[in-house]
């Protein structure tokens, strides 16, 4: 099955990132979808089942602007009651041109960043791994997410070869350049829950292989209060072009998250420095104390956790002041893209952001115009239960 066909035009500024690079994809490579996992009523988000659908529509609606969206729903029903939301008028339809594919599974949870497939390139060709999820160190049921990106792969949902790898990994806990510098935190890939049986320098070695990567960045420091990862680096420190890394920070000295943060802030600059990385390194406060409302405590909101799609980015946003320089920057940086925002306080509520939620599929990975297809929709609604 060949790449996205779908929109041919309007994919056609879009080439393939690094070709003489193989390894790890970074997030800003061409793609031609991006994967969503629906709340419903069996998963946690029941309490708040209303706000966060209105919340995945707009999500839907924003990136289906520029790229496609797969869309896995619980079954049918679900399924439909998602098409008669996302249903607009004519003038809509225009401004979101691309499609939203549907596929019925069996799911616990809805942050398929950290149980979707993750994307490597080999010269010419991609690839996709599928790591190991159990919950996030067995805090959660995990089965059925467990098993999704091999239910996927069953049916035949992937133009690109899925390997299936024995080790505990979470898309959240990592992020690369693209161009061999893969950053994550110790508290999370170290961590008892995941990988016990294995040290730091077998970690370390799995993954400069996985990933064909030349340098793995270990952050020792850094955490927000409320984040049930163990610290994933998508809510702490990103990359958003080859030489710059985006990082959490804050200059209130009496918020609980000033200590880390300045440790964290110090060791990015160490590592540039002691590397010889030239890396840019710049600070976006996060946003001030959001609190969980039945039990007080608070949440881990970061404007870290922004998704890149294509010629776009989508930039958490809370309803505070902090907003404004976080948009600002993210303008900055991306100067040809457009900037979007997605009112992010009804997913802090189950600890995660927009890039926890959605999952990137790189060109090469997705057949966008033979999934689009009736047969194609046809095929899997016999296959599934």
């Amino acid at each position: 099955m060949a790449g996205c066909s779908l929109h041919p035009t309007l994919f056609a500024p879009l080439i393939m990132n690094n070709t003489n690079n193989p390894g790890l994809l970074a997030e800003w490579a061409p793609q031609c979808a991006t994967m969503l996992v629906w709340p419903h009523s069996d998963t946690d988000w029941s309490p708040w089942l209303v706000e966060i659908t209105a919340t995945y529509i707009e999500l839907t609606r924003i990136i289906t602007r520029h790229q496609p969206v797969l869309l896995i729903c619980k079954n049918l029903s679900h399924e439909n009651s998602i098409r008669a939301r996302l249903k607009t008028d004519e003038q809509d339809a225009q401004s979101c041109p691309y499609p939203v594919i549907f596929l019925s599974a069996a799911y616990n949870d809805t942050w398929c960043r950290d149980f979707g497939p993750i994307t490597i390139q080999n010269q010419q060709t991609v690839a996709l791994l599928d790591f190991r999820f159990n919950g996030w160190g067995d805090k959660y049921t995990s089965d059925l997410d467990d098993q999704l990106c091999a239910t996927m792969d069953q049916l035949q949902i992937f133009s690109a070869p899925l390997t299936s790898v024995d080790f505990h990994l979470e898309g959240g806990s990592i992020d690369c350049n693209g161009e061999g510098l893969v950053l994550t935190t110790e508290a999370c890939l170290l961590s008892d829950s995941r990988n016990a049986k294995l040290t730091k320098s077998d970690i370390e070695q799995k993954l400069l292989t996985l990933f064909n990567c030349k340098k793995i960045l270990w952050l020792s420091h850094g955490e927000l209060i409320g984040d049930d990862t163990d610290s994933h680096v998508d809510n702490l420190a990103r990359f958003v072009n080859t030489n710059t890394i985006v990082y959490a920070s804050t200059d209130i000295s009496d918020d609980i998250h000033h200590a880390p943060l300045c440790a964290m802030e110090k060791q990015l600059h160490q590592l540039n420095a002691e590397n010889n990385l030239g890396l840019q390194l710049i600070p976006i406060p996060i946003p001030d104390p959001l609190y969980d409302e039945s039990s007080g405590n608070r949440l881990p909101a970061s404007y870290i956790n922004f998704i890149l799609i294509n010629n776009a980015v989508i930039v958490p946003t809370f309803g505070v002041p902090q907003d404004e320089l976080a948009i600002t920057t993210f303008a900055s940086l991306f100067p040809t893209r457009e900037i979007h925002t997605i009112n992010a306080n009804p997913l802090i509520k189950q600890f995660g952001g927009p890039h926890c939620a959605s999952m990137q599929f790189p060109v090469g990975t997705l057949d966008i115009a033979a999934l689009s297809s009736q047969q194609m929709a046809a095929k899997i609604r016999r296959i599934q239960p």
